[in-house]
């Protein structure tokens, strides 16, 4: 899709030569751990992320499109550390 690609850290200026600039943003994150009653045990680590990617064409910096993408996981740790309050 592309031929070459620029990582940049700061912003773009005027005078910057780009076809089209990329600009992913994170919108929600959020994460969980459900643990048994035992202070020492098995549980369910969740994360949930939302972020949208903005397509701007390179000289006039308009946007072209965005992208919305979700993402879910979840995992068993061997261990689950909870309160022992």
């Amino acid at each position: 899709m592309f031929t070459e690609i620029t990582r940049k850290a700061g912003p773009l200026t005027n005078t910057s030569s780009v076809d089209a600039l990329l600009e992913p943003q994170i919108e929600f994150f959020d994460w969980d751990m459900v643990c048994s009653t035992d202070y020492l045990s098995t549980g369910i680590i969740s994360a949930k992320v939302n972020y949208v990617i903005h397509l701007y064409n390179g000289p006039d910096r308009h946007l072209v499109a965005s992208l919305h993408v979700e993402g879910r996981s979840s995992e068993k740790p061997e261990l689950c550390f909870k309160d022992a309050g």
